[in-house]
C-alpha cells in the first residue's frame, strides 16, 4: 500500500497493536559528511536502512522503560533530552516534526546511493565511521524522524510511500 507517512496514517497502521510487536522499517536519510561543502559528494549520498525494531503503545505503562526495569532492577526513568512523548502512542514531537520512537534490534540490509546509482561505502569520501549504537541496560532507543520513513512492515502488510 502506497501512502504518505505522518502521525496520522501510522497511527492506522498500528491500529490493532495492544502492547508491543516487532515490525521492519525501511529509512532514507542524507548522511553528513566530512569536509563541509568542500566535499565534492556532500549532498549526493543517500543511506537506505532496513531494521527491525520493537514498538510499544506504552497504553497503561511505559513499555520502554519496563524493558529496562527487567533488564537492570536499580533503573531508574529520567526525563526525555529532547521532544514531547505523545501519550499512549509511540509518537515524540519536537520543533513541529513528529518522530517514532522504537527499541532497535539489528541492522537488516544498508544501501548507499550517489545521485540515485548505487556506491560501495568505502567509496565516499568523508563518510563518518559507525558510532556503536547507545545502549542502557540493553535496551537501545531510536527515534526515527516520520519523514525519513520510506517503508513499515507490521501485522503482514507492507506499506510504502
Amino acid at each position: 500500500m502506497n501512502i504518505t507517512f505522518n502521525r496520522d496514517s501510522v497511527t492506522v497502521m498500528l491500529a490493532n497493536l495492544a502492547g508491543n510487536t516487532i515490525i521492519r522499517v525501511t529509512t532514507e536519510t542524507t548522511p553528513k559528511l566530512k569536509g563541509g561543502k568542500k566535499n565534492l559528494m556532500q549532498g549526493e549520498i543517500t543511506k537506505i536502512t532496513v531494521s527491525s525494531v520493537q514498538i510499544f503503545t506504552n497504553q497503561n505503562t511505559n513499555g520502554y522503560n519496563n524493558k529496562r526495569l527487567k533488564a537492570n532492577a536499580d533503573f531508574k526513568l529520567s526525563p526525555r533530552a529532547w521532544g514531547e512523548r505523545v501519550a499512549g502512542t509511540p509518537f515524540v514531537t519536537h520543533k513541529g516534526k513528529d518522530y517514532l520512537e522504537v527499541i532497535f534490534n539489528k541492522v537488516i540490509e544498508t544501501e548507499y546511493f550517489r545521485n540515485g546509482k548505487s556506491i560501495a561505502k568505502d567509496a565516499i569520501e568523508g563518510l563518518p565511521k559507525s558510532k556503536p549504537a547507545s545502549d542502557t541496560d540493553g535496551v537501545i532507543i531510536r527515534t526515527y524522524a516520520l519523514e525519513s520513513i520510506r517503508s513499515l512492515r507490521a501485522f503482514g502488510n507492507e506499506y510504502t510511500t
